[in-house]
């Protein structure tokens, strides 16, 4: 019998505020004459189906590990607004048919876990990947504003409700979502994921905006919010970044091995190498609202440039591990992009590491430089008309 459960169990409600709709689709990537046809369709496929949104309350739900909703009898509730990704859900299959004692989910499922019953309502928005700041970005951020939505939307559904963290959240992103959605400590309940089930009266948990690959529209009010309240900050940041991960690279599960040599070739063109990362998040926001052009590994660095504008154009070095986020990114802010292939990849249990090549890196700036200056010249020309 499968460990997911479809959405029909007894007690759970769908609380629908917005409609069905679908994803924008990517524009076609910068220099699409030199990238093989089959990596043009996976990019251009980065787009879903996005369902009625707002979220789900549960009065017979258990919060579980991974933002899960587990029913009575110990499946995981089943939707493409809850479920974080196919990819998670074979994973999650994977250890319960190995068994795997390890996971907190085959536990959870097989009737383990210490049952903790809340006097009360508990909203559950932790997703997978929570000591991740890239993770907060495209899924727990968006999933804590839907929340907030919920509260203007259906007061009487919230009232009461704290929100269900897990024990040991990084103090960084509890910052993050105070800045971000003004979640504050006093609202929260924190629980161990990895031993224990919250069994509240009312489980409430709201939608995701990420939908596999493919993003809400609704998404861009948060940004927009976020633009413009730190927007301001963007004096005197550059224009060009080279996203920059320097010594911290080396100790990091992906690492660009020839980082220096790429920072050095893209200096000879404009850019500067930031390290986000060491920015307070204001900053960060700001530095990509006002970036015309991008260049950077992928990960949640680059997943910043969902603050950047229509504008902007980026340059994402890739690997064979990565998914289509990016992709998806730029189809929500309408973004030209492109992808840079490593020549060279290894990977072992601590570490993923990537080469690429230094004349192929450098025409692919030049192809970005080409491309910013075009388009002002026609922003020039239409405005002189």
């Amino acid at each position: 019998m499968s460990c997911f459960h479809s959405l029909d169990p007894e007690g759970l409600t769908k609380v629908a505020i917005a409609s069905p709709t679908c994803s924008r689709t990517p524009l076609p990537l910068l220099g699409e004459q030199n990238i093989d046809p089959y990596w043009l369709d996976r990019h251009l496929e980065a787009k879903s189906h996005i369902p009625s949104l707002g979220g789900y309350s549960f009065a017979r739900g258990c919060a579980g590990p991974h933002g899960f909703i587990l029913t009575p009898g110990r499946q995981i509730v089943e939707s493409p607004d809850v479920v974080v990704s196919r990819w998670l859900k074979d994973r999650i299959e994977e250890q319960i048919a190995a068994c795997d004692e390890n996971s907190a989910v085959f536990r959870a499922l097989r009737g383990g876990g210490e049952n903790v019953r809340f006097p009360g309502t508990l909203v559950h928005a932790i997703k997978p990947g929570w000591q991740v700041y890239g993770h907060w970005l495209v899924d727990i951020l968006p999933a804590l504003w839907m929340y907030r939505r919920l509260q203007i939307h259906r007061p009487m559904l919230c009232n009461g409700a704290k929100i269900l963290l897990p024990r040991g959240i990084p103090n960084w992103a509890l910052s993050l979502a105070e800045m971000a959605v003004n979640l504050h400590e006093e609202e929260c309940v924190f629980f161990d994921e990895q031993r224990e089930l919250m069994h509240p009266e009312m489980l409430i948990v709201p939608s995701l905006l990420r939908i596999e690959n493919g993003f809400s529209e609704i998404f861009n009010d948060l940004i927009q919010n976020c633009v413009r309240r730190f927007g301001h900050l963007r004096n005197g940041h550059p224009r060009r970044i080279f996203v920059y991960r320097g010594s911290r690279g080396s100790f990091m599960p992906r690492h660009v091995v020839n980082e220096e040599d790429l920072v050095r070739a893209a200096v000879e063109f404009g850019f500067v190498a930031v390290d986000p990362a060491a920015l307070p998040w204001p900053e960060q926001v700001a530095l990509f609202a006002g970036a015309e052009a991008i260049i950077g590994p992928f990960g949640s660095g680059m997943h910043n440039t969902i603050f950047s504008s229509h504008r902007a154009v980026s340059l994402v070095l890739t690997n064979s591990n990565m998914n289509w986020i990016q992709s998806g990114i730029s189809a929500l802010r309408q973004q030209t992009m492109s992808y840079l292939w490593p020549d060279d990849e290894n990977h072992d249990a601590n570490q993923h590491t990537y080469r690429y090549d230094l004349e192929r890196f450098k025409d692919k700036v030049r192809e970005m430089v080409a491309f910013l200056e075009a388009k002002r010249e026609q922003e020039t020309y239409i405005t002189s008309a």
